[in-house]
């Protein structure tokens, strides 16, 4: 298995998928945007306006979220107020 780190840029009008759980069973996830971002885990893309997620702000700018996911999950991002940017280490899913 091995473990990458990317960086993804997000736009606030639209989710933007940034991760399948077919290829990685966990990720850490970190918003360096200041006004940070909405995360969704789910099989499909949301809704737009769905209340469904989770907000990763930027006070947390040093901690990484730690996720656990199953085969078949999606995370989707969008950033609040403005682009956002999300920076993530990914574990690749064993064969």
């Amino acid at each position: 298995m091995a473990t990458t780190t990317i960086a993804v840029d997000v736009p606030s009008d639209e989710w933007t998928e940034i991760v399948d759980g077919d290829d990685y069973e966990s990720v850490g996830l970190q918003v360096t945007s200041v006004q940070g971002a909405a995360i969704a885990i789910a099989a499909t893309e949301p809704a737009a306006d769905s209340a469904d997620f989770v907000i990763v702000g930027a006070s947390a700018l040093s901690l990484f979220v730690p996720i656990a996911l199953a085969a078949g999950d999606l995370i989707y991002a969008r950033g609040i107020n403005g682009e956002a940017t999300i920076r993530l280490y990914q574990v690749e899913r064993a064969a």
